[in-house]
C-alpha cells in the first residue's frame, strides 16, 4: 500500500509541469511606445552582419545551477529589459565584436517542473551588429 501511495505521488509530481514562451520585437511609434534617440552617428551599414547570442538558466531548489555571470548591456535604448535579455544583449556584442546592434528581437522560454520546484531557461537575442565610425554633431 505504502509503495503504490509513493508511487502515485511520484508520477503526480512528474506530470505537474508548465512551461512559457515569450518573444519581442521592437515596436516603434504606437502611442507611448515611441522609441527617441538624438544621436547621429556614421554607421558602417556595409559590414552589418547578423548577431544572436543566447543565455541558459536552470534552478533546483531556488539554487542557480547554471553560472552566467554578471556582465550586463543596459542603456536607456534598451530600457526595461530583464537580467537574461541584458546578458544576452551583451554576449552578442562581446563576441561578435560590433559597437551596435540595431533592431534587438528576444525569444524567451521558460519550463517549471514539480510545481517550480526545478526550472529551466533560456533566452535567444537576434538583431544586426554594426561598427560606428564616428559620431556626428546633434541637430536637434
Amino acid at each position: 500500500m505504502k509503495t503504490k501511495l509513493f508511487s502515485l505521488l511520484v508520477s503526480g509530481l512528474v506530470f505537474a509541469s508548465c512551461a512559457s514562451y515569450r518573444i519581442t520585437a521592437p515596436v516603434i511609434g504606437f502611442g507611448g511606445n515611441k522609441i527617441n534617440a538624438y544621436a547621429e552617428a556614421d554607421i558602417d551599414y556595409s559590414s552589418a552582419k547578423k548577431v544572436s547570442a543566447t543565455v541558459e538558466t536552470s534552478y533546483v531548489f531556488g539554487i542557480p545551477m547554471i553560472e552566467n555571470g554578471n556582465k550586463t548591456l543596459k542603456s536607456k535604448s534598451y530600457y526595461g529589459l530583464s537580467k537574461r535579455e541584458a546578458q544576452a544583449l551583451y554576449r552578442a556584442k562581446v563576441n561578435s565584436d560590433v559597437d551596435m546592434i540595431l533592431d534587438p528581437e528576444f525569444e524567451t522560454e521558460k519550463h517549471k517542473y514539480f510545481f517550480g520546484l526545478i526550472s529551466s531557461g533560456k533566452t535567444t537575442v537576434t538583431g544586426w551588429g554594426v561598427k560606428v565610425k564616428g559620431i556626428k554633431e546633434d541637430k536637434h
